[in-house]
């Protein structure tokens, strides 16, 4: 990750923390559209999201996603495995 995209990363959960009592671990919702990203870009959501945001994060997938994906057919198939792993 590039150092800058991190400070600007880290300012940001800052932020949050102070205005919003943001506390970790952060409940991350996961979309198909995330996925399917991260999926491409050979990105490991379950090591990276925690060095990311720099705290504990537990990641989440709705039923409306995991049926979304299901109805989008073989394309998004690597995105609904991803998905479930998470649910």
């Amino acid at each position: 990750m590039k150092v800058k995209r991190y400070k600007r990363a880290k300012r940001i959960i800052s932020i949050y923390r102070h205005n919003f009592n943001l506390e970790p671990p952060y409940q991350v919702l996961l979309d198909g559209t995330f996925a399917m990203a991260a999926l491409q870009n050979k990105i490991n959501l379950r090591e990276q999201m925690p060095k990311y945001l720099n705290a504990e994060v537990d990641i989440r997938v709705t039923s409306c996603v995991l049926k979304e994906l299901e109805e989008l057919g073989s394309a998004l198939y690597g995105a609904l495995h991803i998905c479930k792993q998470f649910d």
